[in-house]
């Protein structure tokens, strides 16, 4: 079963990855995930991360706001793997 993820992945500003990563929602069709996560902005992230307790945001100089297309792996454990990233935009902190 497909489906798509939008998440917001923290980056320094060196563009390394960060271990801030907010789960903003899923959705069963694309256009929907990419309608909802044209309407993101600094704030709701921000938000979404306080109410995930996201881990420190001190080093997080941006965010790439993503749709990705997921499947389930073949073991539960191992949860959705991205096949496909059909939307993406960076959110900076600074404005």
């Amino acid at each position: 079963e497909i489906t798509y993820l939008v998440c917001a992945l923290g980056y320094n500003e060196n563009a390394g990855i960060t271990a801030c990563e907010v789960y903003l929602g899923e959705f069963k069709l694309p256009d929907e995930a990419i309608a909802f996560a044209k309407t993101v902005d600094l704030a709701a992230i921000l938000q979404y991360a306080v109410e995930q307790d996201v881990a420190d945001l001190t080093e997080t100089a941006y965010f790439s706001l993503e749709v990705e297309t997921v499947v389930e792996c073949e073991d539960p454990e191992d949860g959705t793997e991205n096949i496909d990233t059909v939307y993406q935009r960076d959110i900076w902190i600074d404005g």
